[in-house]
């Protein structure tokens, strides 16, 4: 099961935050875009803000990922295979 938010960290969201990331899970596939995982009760899909900030909604700007991956990307810093294959491709 997911954390509950910090409530100071809440408050960046948008209001319809709930609706941005279920629809973004959907026409994304509904899987991991990192493991490919599809969404499992143990192992639910998140949405991630790619440069951290809560207010930028952007669809660029959201990657759907597995609990899993998100915890990793939060806890290690380390950058995701699918986003650094993504901005190579954008440098030429």
């Amino acid at each position: 099961m997911l954390r509950p938010m910090n409530p100071e960290t809440a408050k960046q969201y948008h209001k319809d935050w709930p609706e941005i990331s279920r629809w973004m899970r959907m026409i994304r596939g509904g899987h991991c875009e990192e493991c490919f995982t599809p969404s499992v009760r143990r192992n639910p899909l998140t949405v991630h803000h790619i440069d951290g900030r809560p207010e930028n909604n952007d669809a660029e700007n959201l990657i759907v990922l597995c609990a899993k991956c998100h915890l990793r990307l939060q806890n290690t810093g380390h950058t995701l295979n699918c986003w650094t294959k993504e901005y190579q491709l954008q440098l030429f």
